[in-house]
């Protein structure tokens, strides 16, 4: 995942899911259970108490819209999604923007692209996501968490039929259920143990996986080459990062595969592709290959932590301290969640409803230009993302 724009309700983007076009006014409860309500809150720039529904930051793929992630061509088959307690966050921010507004401290298109980041960081979307040349706004739809879990697969392979916290023993556990395929304790217990020695996921992902970790942090926030070679990042990808040989290979070859047979990979698919390479020995099992697959297919990026919350590198809009200044306690957004892959043609009208987040602007259009007419990246444009999106005079500890 158009610049500068007041953040617009986009309703009308899934045709079918448009609100009632009569004079009825959906009024803002003190608990929110319905999608259309959210909205209204939203809308009314009100806060409240949200229950038993999910955000997520959908995925497009063969011209369907899927509440499903993956760093694939298509989804896999889990979708990482915000909770109550973030959408709740939401409304707060949100309301947040429009005091900022309405008191001047911004206008409504510096407000509204705060609110964006905001929203991006809570969710654990690292810097580069926000930092482009050719921005696009940014999807969002609000669901009933049960809707996704309307066929008996998806039940028994969760076990609930309420979103899941996602762990490195999660992971193995659906990849069991899913295929009958068992990674061996010990990788998992590798992976885990891992992460307890390095809480910080970037540090921990570069010890798992052997890519420079320097590398990997400059991909995740978005380092520019230069400040006058800006329009490239300093690492764009991560087969960039000086990763190990059979994560470099895994991750490859996997990729590649799903760019040229991308229905190959879609969901489950993504799960059997690298199951039968690892049991043909094409893939070596080892812990970084385990990593390489678990990116791909799960979108655990190299921002994932294991525990259950989000991490972005930006600041946290819970707390608005300055991320320079923040303990690791301090830089975990919030509580994150899966959910099966779900196409939203396959959800009632009234199961969901979309938000479009305005795009921050071009890094083009913000660049500075210097006595010799050369342009430079404008770090200070973008210092809010580490500085604060709608700070006050006492952060929240």
């Amino acid at each position: 995942m158009s610049l500068r724009t007041t953040i617009v309700i986009a309703l009308a983007s899934v045709a079918a899911n448009a609100l009632p076009v009569q004079n009825e006014v959906i009024a803002c409860p003190d608990v929110v259970t319905e999608p259309e309500h959210f909205v209204a809150c939203y809308q009314t720039n009100q806060m409240a108490k949200v229950m038993g529904l999910s955000g997520h930051f959908p995925f497009t793929f063969d011209n369907k819209t899927f509440i499903g992630s993956g760093e694939g061509s298509a989804p896999g088959p889990l979708a990482f999604v915000a909770g109550d307690d973030s959408l709740e966050t939401l409304l707060r921010v949100n309301k947040d923007r429009a005091d900022a507004v309405k008191d001047q401290q911004f206008t409504e298109a510096e407000a509204g692209y705060r609110l964006t980041a905001a929203m991006t960081s809570l969710v654990g979307f690292p810097r580069s996501a926000v930092l482009s040349s050719q921005p696009n706004n940014f999807t969002f739809v609000v669901f009933r968490s049960s809707a996704v879990f309307k066929s008996s697969s998806a039940v028994s392979m969760f076990g609930s039929e309420q979103p899941v916290v996602p762990t490195f023993s999660f992971f193995a556990e659906f990849v069991k259920s899913s295929s009958g395929f068992e990674i061996p304790l010990d990788l998992t217990r590798d992976l885990v143990a891992a992460y307890a020695e390095q809480p910080n996921p970037m540090a921990a992902f570069s010890k798992v996986t052997g890519c420079d970790e320097k590398k990997v942090r400059a991909l995740e926030y978005g380092v520019r080459k230069s400040p006058t070679d800006f329009i490239e990042a300093l690492v764009p990808d991560i087969l960039d990062a000086g990763c190990s040989e059979k994560f470099y290979k895994v991750y490859k070859t996997a990729r590649t595969a799903s760019r040229d047979y991308p229905l190959a990979l879609e969901g489950e698919e993504c799960v059997t592709y690298f199951v039968e390479k690892f049991k043909n020995l094409e893939f070596d099992l080892a812990a970084d290959s385990l990593r390489a697959f678990y990116a791909l297919c799960f979108d655990a990026s190299p921002l994932f932590t294991g525990n259950g919350f989000s991490f972005s590198g930006m600041v946290n809009a819970n707390n608005e301290v300055a991320f320079a200044a923040t303990t690791f306690s301090q830089q975990l957004t919030s509580r994150e969640f899966v959910v099966p892959l779900t196409n939203t043609a396959d959800l009632n009208s009234d199961d969901f409803k979309v938000l479009t987040f305005a795009a921050l602007p071009s890094i083009v259009t913000t660049a500075k230009v210097d006595p010799s007419g050369q342009k430079e990246f404008n770090r200070e444009f973008y210092a809010f993302l580490e500085q604060g999106f709608f700070p006050t005079a006492n952060p929240v500890p």
